[in-house]
Order: C-alpha cells, then structure tokens, then sequence
C-alpha cells in the first residue's frame, strides 16, 4: 500500500482530518472514489491485543475477567500473561519498589514475539 495512504489513515485516526476530508483526500490519491472505497476495507483495524498484568495490580485485576470475556466476544485476539509476585509498572525503572528486570524482559519478549505473529 502506498505511504501516502498510510499517512493520510495515520492523520485521521489521530484526528489530524474529518471523516469527509479523509475520503475526499483519499479519493485524489487512489485516483478517484471508486478506487478509494476499496481501500477503506483494507485500512479497517484488525484489533489484536497482548496483556501484561501483574499478579497483585487490583485495579487491573479487578477487571480482567471482564476484559477477556468482551474480547472474545468480540472476536479479538489477545495474549494474556500475569506475572506472579509483582505490581503494576514492572518496566518502570525510575520506581526501585515495581521494577523487575527479569519479568521485565520476559514481558517485552513475549510482546515483540506477539507483534511478530500478528503485525505484518
């Protein structure tokens, strides 16, 4: 897809444009309305969504279970993992009381390893 279509989602999404500047836009650039909204199927979001939570979060945790239940109701795929023994903010290393280097790393692998099989 060209970049230029790319960017011109990228500003809507982000409210850089209206929903009629975005299209009016993208018409010109795929060369006209037809063209433009075959494109619009191809630029809808395919939510995907990893979870790292840490196993004594409450706030969190309160509504975990709720969280995945919509999820799946909504067809979503998601990658849940909680880590045992820790709080919330386990890669804030600004905060000596909930960093934790080795949940930390495990939990950025694990979420580049999520990118990786759902983000071309």
């Amino acid at each position: 897809m060209d970049q230029k279509i790319i960017d011109l989602y990228d500003e809507f999404t982000h409210g850089g444009s209206t929903r009629r500047e975005f299209v009016q836009r993208l018409s010109m650039v795929a060369g006209g309305m037809p063209a433009a909204i075959a494109l619009l199927q191809q630029l809808e979001n395919d939510y995907k969504r990893p979870a790292r939570i840490a196993e004594s979060d409450e706030r969190i945790n309160r509504g975990v279970s709720e969280y995945e239940a919509a999820l799946k109701a909504a067809g979503i795929r998601y990658d849940s993992n909680i880590y045992d023994g820790k709080n919330h903010a386990i890669h804030n290393d600004t905060s000596p009381n909930r960093y934790d280097a080795e949940a930390a790393a495990l939990a950025w692998k694990r979420t580049i390893a999520f990118f990786g099989k759902y983000l071309e």
